[in-house]
C-alpha cells in the first residue's frame, strides 16, 4: 500500500498544534511536517485537481549562469509520491491553477543564450496531453520568473516576477480567459525607494481581500528590519500582505515573518505556495541555498486557507503598508513614541551660534598654570584697564552669535564677579580698586544689545584642591564645598538677570537641581544630571553625522551628564541636542605665541559640520591681558559672519510642507549648489533618510542625500541647473514635517 504523504502527517500535526496553543502567541503556529521533496527543487504549486492533491514541480539539475540544463516540469500525486506526468522541457518557475476540468500551468522559458524569457501557459484535461501557448513575451532586457494566478470577481489575476524596475520585483496582469493578459501598468511591487526586493509572489483572492505571499531578502530595506528573526545567519524569508484595492497593501503585523528557514533549511524559506486539503492548509516552500537549488518542505495550518491567511492580520494593530502605485513602504506613525524638545530647547537650537568668552587669570602673560604661588602674584597684578564688554558683544554680533557664555570661574577657582564666598576673586585685584565685576558689565552690555547671556561655572577648584566636577576627598570636605559652590551658583543666577545657558564643565557632583529649578528654569544646562543639552565629544567644533537629537535617558552615562554625539539615538526617549564648543584660535585662553588664528575656510567647514548638521556652534573668542579681543580676532570673527551671510543670507527660493515629498518650483531654470532643510522639531525628529532631487528636463535627478535632518541640515553639491527642487523622504518615523526647504547658489567663485 502506497503512503499518503499528507494524511499520514495529519494526526501528528493536530497533536502538535494542540500543545502549542496553550499560551499567547504572536505568529500563527505552523507545524512543520517531517518530509522533504527534492533534491534540486524550488518552485512548486500544490493543487486539488479532480479530487486528487497534486504538486506541480520543476527540476533544475544544474546552475549554469544564464542557462540551466535538464529542466522540466512534472506532476506528483501527493497521495502516492508518484510522478504521473512530465512536460515542458526547458521551462521553470511554474505555478498551477485549476479551472473546472482543466489544469493550467504557467511557466517561464529558460535558454542558455538569454537566461529566462517569455511566459507560457500549458494546460491539460487528462494529465497526458498538454497544450501550450505564449501569453507574455519577453521584452528587451526584461526577464520573467515566478508567476501565480487566481480567480477574482473580475476574471483572472496574475502576479508575475521580473528583474525590472528592481531586481527582484513583480507586477500584476488581468485576463478574462487565461490566454490574453493585460498588464496593470500603474501597479508595481518594487521597493524603489529603498531598493529592496519583493520576489516570488503567490496571489489569492478571498473576499474581500487579495493576499500575496512573497519573498524578501532580510538585509535589504527597512521593511525586513522591522521584523524579528530566530536565526541571525538566514537570508530569505516569506512574508504576507493583503489589500482590498490592489494599490495599498497591509503587511502582516506579526512579530516574525510568515516563513523563516530553520536549521535544516539552510538560508532560504521562499517560493511558497499553498492549498487546502481535508480542512487544513498546507504551505509548500523552497529551502536550501538558492544558488544551488534545494528541497521543497511543507508546513501546515489546522484550518481553512481563509482562516490561515486571516490569522496573520489584526484590525487593531498598526501595520506597515506598501503603496504599489508609487513603489514604496509606508511605516505606521510613531508620533506618540517620539521624544520632543521643550520650547526652551527649540529657542536654543534656533540660535544656532553662540560665542564663548574665556577670560581670567589664565589670560595673563603667565598663561594656564596650576601653580598657586604664580596665580597669587597674577591676582595682585590683575588690571585689564581696557576691558570693554560692549566690544565683546559687538564681536559676537558680527559673527552671527545669538548668545554669549562667559567663564565666570574656571578650573583655577578664581571668581570674576563680586562673590561673597572667597577672597580668591576679582574684588582682591587692582582692577577698578577691587570694585569691578565683569559679570555685571557683560550682563549690562548683553541687555543693551539684545544678546542672550550664559554663564560658565566650573566646579573644579585648584585653589582649594577640589577635583573635577567638584569632587572632594572626604564627606566633610564635600559638604563644605557643596555649600560654597551652591552659593556661587545662586549669586550668578540671581544678580545678573535671566541666563540662557549654564555651563558645568566636566559634569557635576554638587547637587544643584533645586537652585536651577528656582532661579534658572528656562536655561539650557550643559552637563550635570540636570543637563538639557549635550557635548559633541570634541573641541574641534565638528559633529559626527547623523547627528541625532535624542538619547536613551536610561543610559547612566547620559543621565549623569556625560553623553556625547556617540549616544545619539533616533528612537531615544529624551531630547538632548548637541553643542559644539570650539576655538577661533588654537588655545582657549589668550596666548601671544604659538596660538594661530583659524582661517575663514576652516571656520566655514566647522560651520557646515556643526550648524549644518543640526547642532549649535559655541565658538570661543578670548580677550588679551588688556581686556579687549585682539583686532585680528575681531576682523576674523566679522569675516566669518560675513561669509555665512553671503552664502545663506538670502535663499533663491524656499517652502515648507508636510509629507514625504515637499517641492519647490522655480520661476526659471536656476543654478543651485546648496539646499537647507529644517524639520519642525516640535513634532519630534521624524526623518530617517532622505534624498534632495533637482528637476531637469522634466526628470528628477538626485543631487544630495542624507540620514538625519533635525533642526537643520545643509547639503552641498556640484552646481546644477534646475527648474524645481524637492526633498523626498524615504524613511521616516512619522509623517515628515518640513519647516523649511530652501535652495542657494553659495559656492565660492
Amino acid at each position: 500500500m502506497k503512503k499518503n504523504i499528507l494524511t499520514s502527517a495529519l494526526l501528528l500535526m493536530v497533536t502538535l498544534f494542540a500543545s502549542l496553543c496553550s499560551g499567547a502567541i504572536d505568529n500563527p503556529k505552523l507545524i512543520k511536517l517531517p518530509l522533504g521533496l527534492g533534491p534540486q527543487r524550488l518552485e512548486n504549486t500544490p493543487v486539488m485537481y479532480q479530487g486528487r492533491p497534486l504538486l506541480i514541480e520543476n527540476s533544475r539539475l544544474s546552475n549554469e549562469k544564464h542557462g540551466n540544463t535538464a529542466i522540466d516540469m512534472y506532476v506528483v500525486d501527493l497521495t502516492t509520491s508518484e510522478i504521473i506526468s512530465r512536460f515542458g522541457s526547458t521551462f521553470a518557475f511554474n505555478c498551477a491553477f485549476v479551472r473546472g476540468d482543466e489544469l493550467n500551468v504557467f511557466a517561464t522559458e529558460n535558454t542558455k543564450s538569454d537566461w529566462t524569457g517569455s511566459i507560457y501557459r500549458f494546460w491539460t484535461t487528462d494529465l497526458k496531453t498538454w497544450k501550450k501557448e505564449l501569453i507574455m513575451p519577453k521584452e528587451k532586457d526584461k526577464h520573467f520568473f515566478n508567476t501565480s494566478v487566481c480567480e477574482t470577481p473580475d476574471g483572472y489575476l496574475m502576479a508575475y516576477e521580473s528583474n525590472r524596475p528592481v531586481q527582484w520585483s513583480f507586477k500584476l496582469a488581468r485576463s478574462n480567459d487565461l490566454s490574453n493578459w493585460e498588464p496593470i501598468e500603474d501597479i508595481v511591487f518594487a521597493d524603489i525607494a529603498e531598493g529592496s526586493c519583493l520576489a516570488n509572489p503567490t496571489i489569492r483572492y478571498i473576499e474581500p481581500y487579495y493576499y500575496i505571499i512573497y519573498g524578501i531578502h532580510r538585509s535589504k530595506g527597512r521593511a525586513a528590519a522591522e521584523y524579528k528573526y530566530h536565526r541571525p545567519d538566514s537570508k530569505y524569508f516569506t512574508f504576507v500582505m493583503r489589500s482590498k484595492d490592489l494599490v495599498m497593501w497591509d503587511l502582516s503585523p506579526t512579530k516574525y515573518p510568515m516563513l523563516e528557514p530553520e536549521e535544516e533549511d539552510g538560508i532560504n524559506a521562499t517560493d511558497a505556495d499553498l492549498f487546502e486539503f481535508m480542512g487544513n492548509t498546507y504551505l509548500f516552500y523552497g529551502a536550501g541555498w538558492q544558488d544551488t537549488r534545494g528541497t521543497i518542505r511543507v508546513k501546515a495550518y489546522p484550518g481553512t486557507m481563509k482562516e490561515c491567511l486571516e490569522s496573520y492580520f489584526s484590525e487593531d494593530v498598526p501595520v506597515i503598508k506598501f503603496d504599489a502605485r508609487n513603489g514604496r513602504y509606508i511605516y505606521p506613525s510613531r508620533v506618540e513614541e517620539l521624544a520632543r524638545p521643550t520650547p526652551e530647547q527649540v529657542e536654543w537650537q534656533d540660535a544656532e551660534m553662540g560665542m564663548f568668552i574665556h577670560f581670567g587669570l589664565w589670560s595673563m602673560p603667565t598663561g594656564v598654570t596650576s601653580d598657586m604661588d604664580v596665580l597669587g602674584k597674577v591676582q595682585k597684578a590683575f588690571n585689564p584697564v581696557d576691558l570693554d564688554t560692549d566690544q565683546w558683544v559687538s564681536v559676537a554680533e558680527s559673527m552671527g552669535a545669538k548668545y554669549v557664555v562667559y567663564t565666570a570661574k574656571h578650573g583655577d577657582g578664581f571668581c570674576m564677579w563680586q562673590t561673597d564666598t572667597t577672597d580668591f576673586s576679582i574684588k582682591n585685584t587692582p582692577w577698578r580698586n577691587g570694585k569691578g565685576d565683569i559679570m555685571a558689565d557683560l550682563a549690562k552690555s548683553c541687555k543693551k544689545r539684545g544678546m542672550k547671556l550664559g554663564v560658565y561655572l566650573n566646579a573644579h577648584n585648584m585653589y582649594t584642591g577640589v577635583g573635577v566636577g567638584g569632587k572632594c576627598g572626604t564627606p566633610e570636605a564635600q559638604e563644605e564645598y557643596n555649600k560654597i559652590y551652591r552659593q556661587q551658583l545662586t549669586e550668578l543666577l540671581t544678580r545678573y538677570g535671566d541666563m540662557f545657558e549654564v555651563w558645568f564643565d566636566g559634569s557635576l557632583v554638587v547637587p544643584v537641581k533645586d537652585i536651577l529649578e528656582k532661579y534658572a528654569p528656562h536655561a539650557m544646562v550643559f552637563q550635570s544630571p540636570q543637563t538639557t543639552i549635550r557635548w559633541v565629544g570634541n573641541e574641534r567644533g565638528f559633529a559626527s553625522y547623523p547627528a541625532w537629537n535624542c538619547v536613551d535617558w536610561n543610559n547612566p552615562i547620559v543621565n549623569k551628564g556625560y553623553g556625547t554625539d556617540r549616544h545619539g539615538d533616533p528612537d531615544g526617549n529624551r531630547w538632548l541636542p548637541l553643542e559644539c564648543d570650539a576655538r577661533i584660535r588654537e588655545m582657549w585662553m589668550y596666548q601671544a605665541d604659538n596660538n594661530p588664528l583659524k582661517s575663514v575656510d576652516y571656520l566655514m567647514e566647522m560651520y557646515y559640520k556643526s550648524v549644518g548638521y543640526g547642532a549649535v556652534l559655541l565658538l570661543n573668542n578670548t580677550p588679551d591681558p588688556t581686556g579687549l579681543i585682539p583686532e585680528t580676532d575681531v576682523k576674523r570673527s566679522a569675516e566669518f559672519g560675513a561669509e555665512i551671510k553671503k552664502r545663506f543670507g538670502k535663499s533663491l527660493a524656499e517652502t515648507s510642507g508636510k509629507g514625504d515629498i515637499v517641492t519647490i518650483s522655480l520661476d526659471k531654470p536656476t543654478v543651485i549648489d546648496h539646499a537647507i532643510t529644517m524639520e519642525d522639531t516640535t513634532g519630534g525628529e521624524r526623518v530617517r533618510q532622505y534624498v534632495i532631487e533637482g528637476r531637469v528636463d522634466n526628470k528628477w535627478n538626485k543631487v544630495a542625500e542624507g540620514i538625519s535632518i533635525g533642526h537643520k541640515k545643509i547639503d552641498r553639491f556640484r552646481p546644477v541647473l534646475v527648474d524645481g527642487v524637492r526633498i523626498r523622504v524615504t524613511k521616516f518615523a512619522a509623517e515628515p514635517l518640513v519647516r523649511k526647504l530652501a535652495v542657494y547658489k553659495a559656492s565660492v567663485e
